[in-house]
């Protein structure tokens, strides 16, 4: 069941408990920390059975992993990072499709820094940029085979209301996905 504001029933995302963190910034696709974080991601993918290594091959080739839910135009609109005594450990993105509405996208947190709600502060920072941005809507997808990932979310944002389908190696994977107005989130 995700938290909830009781007098307005809009999706909260704020902690329960707060978690002290060193910093959240924004993050460029250039920096060392971000290809790290990217590493680090494929690494875990590959590690926990998740995907194969041919699999995590084609998501670092440009066209070699296509989405339904980023089709079409799109725009990186911002990127943030968590970093831990100035070590970043965390990472998610905001992108903007032709239609208006915002994508959150690579919500990464490295494994040894999971479950302390690193996670929610970055997409409390990209939901306060999307709102920045004039974005109205969000959308969120998680593929089916990441149950940790679909938990997440769903903890975060109820029942997922979408769905969605990645292609890799010509293999379609289904994914669950959430759309929302900024406006319904609490910050």
């Amino acid at each position: 069941m995700p938290l909830r504001d009781a007098h307005q029933g809009r999706r909260c995302i704020t902690p329960s408990f707060w978690v002290r963190l060193t910093r959240i910034r924004r993050i460029h696709e250039g920096e060392v920390a971000w290809k790290a974080l990217q590493d680090a991601s494929m690494a875990w993918q590959l590690a926990s059975g998740l995907y194969t290594k041919a699999e995590v091959e084609a998501m670092r080739t440009p066209g070699g992993f296509i989405v339904s839910w980023m089709t079409g135009p799109r725009q990186l609109v911002d990127a943030f990072c968590v970093e831990v005594a100035s070590t970043v450990v965390g990472c998610i993105q905001l992108w903007r499709r032709g239609d208006g509405v915002g994508v959150l996208e690579f919500l990464f947190v490295m494994p040894p820094h999971q479950k302390k709600g690193y996670g929610r502060q970055l997409v409390r920072e990209a939901i306060a940029a999307a709102r920045s941005a004039g974005i109205e809507t969000v959308e969120v997808y998680a593929m089916d085979r990441e149950p940790e990932a679909c938990a997440f979310w769903t903890h975060l944002l109820g029942t997922a209301n979408k769905r969605g389908v990645a292609t890799i190696l010509g293999q379609r994977l289904p994914a669950r996905g959430w759309r929302l107005a900024t406006a319904d989130i609490v910050p």
